[in-house]
């Protein structure tokens, strides 16, 4: 049996939910069971053999209902989650969300759009739920803070093959401890690599990225001006940080040239020669 949790988002809930999962999943509608998650009764006229079961539950504020599906393996070729999140937001021309980490959800619009939107769940169940900020505007949630969100930002796969090629040597087995320096560098090395292979890629996913994300990458390369290793390690580092220190002056403009400024000042003087969205004016 496959689950599905999806939000419905909006000024009023959809009708007809058991036609709506019919279409989602592409089965008779009287092969869909749904039912109030806090009905009194006891269940006995439902339809536990039914291919799609839902409950739902009605909400207040920016998301208006919950669902809560579970669909058998004789099932032909169900959807994943995000497909049956668009299929669902385009049959009920509504804004549909399904949570890809603890506060983190993808918004689907009807016209099948992806938006990266934080969701907060009350602890009160007469509460409000909110979606208090989204990385780009979402029809479906006017008024929502549009703003580049730091965690999906951090999550965005990145090669980072300096980074790769540093910790096979430091870290062959994976147990060095998390606070020893070698750990710590490779920490520090992993977000300057990402930063660079950020700046090359044009800000991937979608042009954007925030200042103070931008600013902690910097203070990473700090960090590893002051690095203590055994040589070997060591030796490894600098030849790392040489070639991706090169790429970083590469794709940024600006600054004194170095060797007059700090090499910490020459890095905060410098800007990326393709920022991302709103990365100046910020």
């Amino acid at each position: 049996m496959s689950a599905y949790g999806l939000l419905v988002a909006g000024a009023s809930e959809p009708d007809d939910p058991a036609r709506l999962l019919a279409e989602v999943f592409r089965v008779p509608v009287a092969d869909v069971d749904v039912a109030e998650a806090d009905a009194e009764d006891d269940g006995a006229g439902r339809n536990w053999s039914a291919s799609v079961l839902c409950e739902y539950r009605r909400l207040r504020g920016d998301v208006r209902l919950a669902l809560d599906v579970y669909v058998q393996d004789a099932v032909p070729a169900p959807p994943g989650l995000p497909e049956a999140a668009a299929r669902l937001a385009r049959y009920a021309g509504a804004t549909v969300l399904y949570a890809v980490g603890q506060v983190d959800h993808d918004a689907v619009e009807p016209d099948g759009a992806v938006t990266w939107v934080r969701v907060v769940e009350p602890d009160d169940a007469d509460e409000p739920w909110r979606v208090t900020a989204s990385q780009a505007p979402v029809d479906g949630l006017p008024g929502t803070p549009v703003e580049p969100l730091p965690e999906r930002l951090r999550a965005v796969l990145l090669d980072t093959p300096a980074t790769d090629t540093f910790r096979a040597q430091v870290d062959p087995d994976g147990t060095l401890p998390a606070g020893s320096a070698a750990n710590r560098a490779r920490e520090s090395l992993m977000l300057w690599e990402r930063l660079i292979r950020r700046m090359s890629a044009d800000w991937p996913p979608d042009g954007t990225y925030r200042r103070d994300l931008y600013a902690e990458d910097l203070r990473a390369r700090d960090a590893l001006d002051a690095v203590e290793l055994p040589g070997p390690e060591l030796d490894l580092l600098t030849r790392q940080l040489a070639a991706l220190d090169k790429e970083f002056n590469d794709l940024t403009i600006g600054g004194e040239a170095p060797g007059v400024a700090s090499p910490a000042e020459y890095r905060r003087a410098r800007r990326p020669r393709k920022p991302p969205h709103g990365f100046l004016d910020a």
